[in-house]
């Protein structure tokens, strides 16, 4: 496993004396290799990111999803097209399946039977643009939120994989009380 590549310094860019990577540059350091761990910061009902359509299966990596339940994914993504890391009781047996999947290119090549029915589509960045404006148009109603749990409630976000939080350390907790949403007055 890495965390970088040689291929992601021709990527990095210094505008002015911040590092960023863009989109391309991310697709094309994932794009080699098989696997991409698409472990969302939550574990909420429906919250499934880029990290999973953009970076994993427009790139042709196999996600391994954390984040969103199985029954979400069941639901949203193409079938057969990620593995869920609540399919595995511990993280080496996790890790056992990549090994024995890494080394059978017929059983890797299971994964992408999706694109025989699809592509995967991402919204342009300018509908983000549009959809900001529209939510700070002055003659719009305001609408007020004062817990955002009223919107995305306790029940909808689950507990992170315990083996992972514990054996990585990640501390992926949930609290939904911590966020707090409001439209501009």
């Amino acid at each position: 496993m890495d965390f970088c590549s040689p291929k992601q310094k021709e990527c990095i860019r210094t505008p002015g004396s911040k590092l960023a990577i863009t989109e391309d540059c991310t697709a094309n350091v994932v794009s080699n290799y098989k696997f991409y761990l698409a472990f969302e910061n939550c574990n909420c009902r429906e919250y499934i990111t880029e990290k999973f359509w953009r970076n994993a299966l427009q790139t042709n990596s196999v996600p391994i999803v954390m984040g969103a339940p199985r029954e979400d994914l069941r639901r949203f993504a193409p079938p057969g097209s990620y593995i869920h890391v609540d399919d595995f009781e511990t993280v080496e047996q996790l890790a056992n399946y990549l090994q024995e999947l890494d080394a059978d290119d017929v059983a890797y090549s299971r994964y992408f039977r999706w694109k025989q029915l699809g592509e995967v589509f991402m919204m342009p960045r300018d509908a983000y643009c549009r959809l900001c404006e529209a939510l700070h148009d002055a003659n719009a109603p305001v609408q007020w939120y004062d817990h955002i749990d009223y919107w995305w409630s306790k029940t909808d976000c689950v507990a992170p994989h315990k083996d992972i939080d514990e054996e990585t350390g990640m501390g992926l907790r949930n609290d939904p009380n911590k966020f707090k949403i409001s439209a501009p007055k």
